[in-house]
């Protein structure tokens, strides 16, 4: 056995979302990028290993690819994510390597092909601040308006990567089949942080009711996760199906850190109904370590196809993924107590360190094109869809009667067009992805509008959100034809003329 490297690298510079909603966000390589990323039947390189490890026994020509995809996107903006007015905005640019890989080739097993990869699945990255100041009737026995203050920042980011090795076999001419396995490490961290003020007078004497909360979490989670992939090339048509299995914990810890404390709130006693204001101020408060995690990927299906006709290449793909049923991302110990212990009978406050999430089941479609108008020059085409799986890891969830700031959501339609064009044993690829957001969810997170006493200094959520999420990114892509084939007698020019 002899091994071989076929290093793939590829690097973006991305407009950042909440990546683990959604499945489809990243793709590997120029060409399948501009595609559409529609490429369960057609594979022919090393991004076999994610797209269809069924398609690696079909791979004939060892070759080099190095892509960079540089996006550039007008701001995110989430209109009304605090009430009607309320808006924020959020930009931060990361850029990080997106595919790295290469393959080990068995003389005596020609038949065999082994793709080895580490991948950047999600990275997501969204920070912004929303803020009222003005009058309301906050505390209806307090005389007239009272001065409100409030302020709501939001910072979430995370990271995961994928690594793994796959194997496929051709079985004969017409099929081939073949497994990767995986291991994924998420790294996650999100801070909330909402201080809420007004200004009231009892019996003439001034004074401030304020409601702050502080929320935190961070974890670490390792996955395993398989994918079976089976092919068929029967020209001028390509088939593809895979299976994509649900993933099984390895390891996971965390730590989350929360707070909610309130004081004055009930100096008008009249005005509120909740038994959690039986004093005038409260606090819960609680840090935990070492918690066990839980991070669940689902299961998929998807299916493909590929179409050759003269100059002409056409793609389809689609996958499901199942939906999750509601499961507890972390669970701390319930010990958090609701201060002074003396005044509230040593009572915790139930699920307070508890992050639960679920996901909703998706379908993602996509299609593409490569058309060939001269000898080395082809136009790239291609649209996907990318819905949001409206997962949540916000530890911002209370039970206490009253509404927690919840994350925005929104989907994401995906259009690429570029050219690729080849001069002798190279290709270069360049182009342009452009996705715009249509709003999952139209709840907005929080509303500093109308703030109650009973609310925690908050109003009632309404369905009145609004995205504008607009990202274009210039993507530019090389590939290198080695002289040597897998099949050792075909000439370079060749493979290259099958594949374009």
């Amino acid at each position: 056995m002899k091994p071989f490297i076929l290093p793939f690298i590829c690097c973006v510079f991305a407009l950042p979302m909440l990546a683990q909603n959604h499945y489809w966000n990243q793709q590997y390589g120029a060409t399948n990028t501009l595609c559409g990323g529609a490429e369960i039947a057609g594979v022919r390189d090393n991004s076999a290993l994610f797209y269809n490890p069924g398609a690696m026994g079909f791979i004939t020509t060892n070759k080099i690819s190095l892509s960079a995809n540089i996006y550039e996107a007008n701001i995110v903006k989430l209109k009304n994510v605090a009430g009607e007015g309320r808006d924020a905005q959020s930009f931060r640019a990361l850029i990080y390597p997106q595919f790295i890989g290469g393959s080990y080739v068995f003389k005596k097993v020609p038949k065999l092909k082994i793709i080895y990869a580490t991948m950047m699945r999600n990275r997501a990255s969204v920070r912004f601040s929303v803020q009222n100041e003005t009058n309301y009737d906050v505390i209806k026995g307090s005389p007239g308006l009272e001065y409100y203050k409030s302020r709501l920042d939001f910072d979430y980011s995370s990271v995961e990567t994928w690594g793994g090795i796959g194997f496929g076999y051709k079985i004969n001419e017409h099929f081939s089949t073949g497994v990767s396995l995986f291991t994924s490490y998420t790294n996650l961290e999100n801070i909330t942080t909402v201080a809420l003020s007004a200004d009231a007078t009892f019996a003439t004497v001034p004074y401030i009711a304020t409601v702050d909360q502080y929320a935190s979490l961070r974890m670490d989670h390792v996955n395993f996760i398989g994918k079976i992939g089976f092919a068929a090339d029967f020209k001028p048509f390509l088939f593809g199906l895979t299976i994509t299995l649900p993933s099984a914990k390895i390891f996971g810890t965390g730590t989350m850190t929360k707070s909610l404390e309130g004081h004055n709130l009930n100096l008008h006693s009249a005005d509120t109904v909740s038994p959690f204001f039986q004093y005038p101020s409260f606090l819960v408060s609680d840090q935990q370590k070492n918690l066990s995690t839980q991070y669940k990927q689902p299961a998929s299906f998807a299916i493909g196809a590929e179409y050759k006709w003269k100059r002409v290449k056409l793609k389809f793909a689609c996958e499901y993924f199942l939906s999750l049923p509601s499961y507890e991302v972390v669970h701390g110990k319930e010990e958090s107590y609701i201060r002074p212990t003396s005044a509230y009978g040593g009572k915790t406050l139930k699920g307070f360190m508890v992050v639960k999430t679920n996901a909703v089941q998706v379908f993602n479609v996509s299609v593409g094109g490569a058309f060939r108008f001269v000898k080395n020059f082809k136009v790239l085409t291609g649209f996907r869809t990318d819905f949001n799986n409206l997962m949540s890891f916000s530890p911002t969830q209370l039970n206490v009667g009253v509404n927690s700031f919840n994350p925005s959501y929104w989907h994401l339609m995906h259009v690429g067009l570029g050219v690729s064009y080849n001069k002798g044993a190279s290709d270069i690829t360049v182009g342009f992805n452009y996705a715009f957001g249509i709003a999952a969810d139209r709840r907005n997170g929080i509303n500093l509008n109308e703030p109650t006493q009973e609310g925690f200094l908050r109003g009632e959520t309404e369905k009145n959100l609004r995205t504008n999420v607009n990202n274009i990114g210039l993507i530019i892509g090389y590939t290198y034809y080695f002289r040597s084939n897998l099949r050792g007698n075909e000439d370079t020019k060749q493979q290259q003329v099958i594949e374009w």
